[in-house]
């Protein structure tokens, strides 16, 4: 049976906790644990597009990503959220068993949950994922 690598998402978390794990809560997929500790972070996947040439699959895959800065106060989610955004898109190596070759940008924006008094700063990023 061949290796099968980790999810995007499972590779995206390493390399967000190696660097900000003292800072957080807690980092998962979604949804957001009622227990969350903040501020808490979710990355989920949006879209996966595999790249192609004149002689078929790459092997490269660019995956849209989507970090959520959850916390109380909107200020603090905010400033996490630029801070994590500006580490990833200056990131290429190793993420797990995978290798990120480039990350960039695509946007970001905030919502409130009034149920919860939470604030979400989101972040849309590109990653380029090589073999």
């Amino acid at each position: 049976m061949p290796f099968e690598p980790a999810s995007f998402v499972a590779e995206l978390i390493q390399v967000i906790l190696s660097q900000f794990h003292s800072s957080i809560g807690g980092i998962t997929p979604p949804p957001l644990p009622a227990n969350a500790s903040f501020p808490y972070i979710t990355v989920n996947e949006i879209r996966v597009g595999e790249i192609e040439s004149l002689y078929g699959l790459s092997g490269v895959q660019q995956v849209v990503m989507q970090v959520n800065v959850w916390d109380k106060d909107f200020e603090e989610a905010s400033v996490l959220r630029n801070t994590i955004k500006r580490y990833l898109c200056s990131y290429s190596g190793t993420a797990g068993s995978r290798v990120i070759q480039g990350v960039n940008p695509v946007v970001d924006t905030t919502l409130h949950d009034g149920v919860r008094n939470l604030h979400q700063s989101i972040t849309r990023v590109k990653v380029t994922w090589g073999s």
